[in-house]
């Protein structure tokens, strides 16, 4: 192989590994899961009003659980000084709520990264209940190394946090059902209080969760994860790169394109072939490639 081949051909092999980039997971931490929260295209950031109307509002992170009778989709993206965080229960579709319990939203942060099998005080919830008609009550707890405080934080952190839910339909349900959002600032001053900008080499630790009161069932990210136990919560890393806004469907296209390319090239006899079969295997190819995928995907 000359060299002006060789290098095309690496070329080549590089651009198809870019493209591969944003599915390949880093090395984690602690239970296993880790979740790359992408930063929201140009910025535009969700109103966090309790309401899912278009999918290009939550153009992030995807997270889907499903269990034998209930699904969750959990969406995660961040700014410069706030995550946010949408959970969409699609499958509790009434409401439960009294004076004491309701149907809840929670989201756990493990804020300096430092597991434990207690939570800490670096440790927080935010919990979003639905109690009698207030929909849009929400509680932060901290802990304080024996458990989570008795007391409700009530300081301006709790203030600059800012949580939502709905009865309403979204673009994975047109059955109304709960959704929950957060709006969670990350580098808080407590002498400025005020949110800072967070660096985005940081990772922190997160656990999501919704719970149905009335049928009393709920669905935790990552699962089997204990609100207890940090140390079974999912690693959050961030990206400064977006979600591309094209589809799935072309990347093993380019691949396998790429990778017809490079047979070619280093498979290309010495006495001229007509290129028609080449054309052709690359269409097969492709073809068996792209349906191999599309399996993988269901």
């Amino acid at each position: 192989m000359n060299r002006g081949r060789a290098v095309f051909l690496a070329s080549i092999l590089l651009t198809s590994a870019g493209f591969m980039l944003p599915v390949i997971k880093p090395a984690n931490a602690h239970s296993g899961e880790v979740v790359t929260s992408h930063r929201f295209p140009y910025n535009n950031v969700p109103t966090i009003d309790g309401y899912f109307n278009k999918a290009s509002e939550w153009n992030t992170t995807r997270i889907e659980r499903v269990t034998s009778t209930d699904k969750a989709i959990y969406y995660v993206g961040h700014d410069d000084r706030f995550l946010y965080v949408l959970e969409d229960f699609v499958t509790d579709t009434e409401v439960y709520g009294t004076d004491m319990k309701g149907d809840q939203g929670w989201v756990y942060v493990d804020q300096r990264h430092d597991g434990g099998s207690i939570p800490r005080i670096d440790d927080f919830v935010i919990d979003i209940e639905w109690v009698d008609s207030h929909r849009n009550l929400y509680f932060v707890w901290r802990g304080d190394g024996k458990g989570w405080a008795g007391e409700k934080t009530m300081n301006d952190f709790y203030w600059n946090i800012n949580a939502r839910s709905s009865l309403s339909r979204s673009p994975n349900s047109q059955t109304p059902h709960l959704i929950y959002e957060f709006r969670i600032p990350l580098n808080f001053s407590d002498q400025l209080k005020v949110p800072l900008n967070f660096d985005e080499k940081i990772m922190i630790g997160l656990r999501l969760r919704v719970y149905d009161h009335d049928r009393q069932v709920g669905i935790e990210f990552p699962r089997g994860s204990s609100p207890l136990i940090p140390d079974s919560w999912a690693d959050l890393i961030f990206s400064s790169l977006p979600i591309p806004e094209f589809p799935k469907w072309p990347i093993p296209i380019v691949i396998s394109t790429s990778v017809g390319v490079a047979f070619y090239l280093t498979h290309r006899p010495r006495r001229k072939r007509k290129l028609k079969f080449y054309v052709s295997s690359l269409t097969v190819f492709r073809h068996t490639y792209s349906h191999t995928y599309y399996l993988s995907q269901k």
